[in-house]
């Protein structure tokens, strides 16, 4: 299963990601990027053009396996299956 990782200790609020991507990304109520709910499997590509354009690589797509459960100052969402 592929996630898109935002680490908000990486994130500077500068929007980047929402002018890449506004179907995907939103900005959260701490002026920090967070993944908006119930995106589709149509956004991948416009995800890797955020991670691409992040200017402090706060966002990632990542595979996970069932060993991974989550770390610290990281907001997770499922992306595909």
């Amino acid at each position: 299963m592929k996630r898109i990782v935002i680490d908000k200790n990486k994130c500077i609020g500068c929007f980047q990601c929402k002018h890449c991507c506004y179907s995907v990304f939103e900005i959260g109520s701490d002026g920090k990027a967070k993944v908006r709910y119930g995106i589709s499997q149509g956004g991948i590509i416009d995800t890797e053009t955020a991670v691409i354009n992040c200017p402090t690589g706060a966002i990632s797509i990542v595979e996970l396996d069932s060993s991974n459960s989550g770390s610290t100052g990281s907001s997770f969402i499922s992306f595909l299956n």
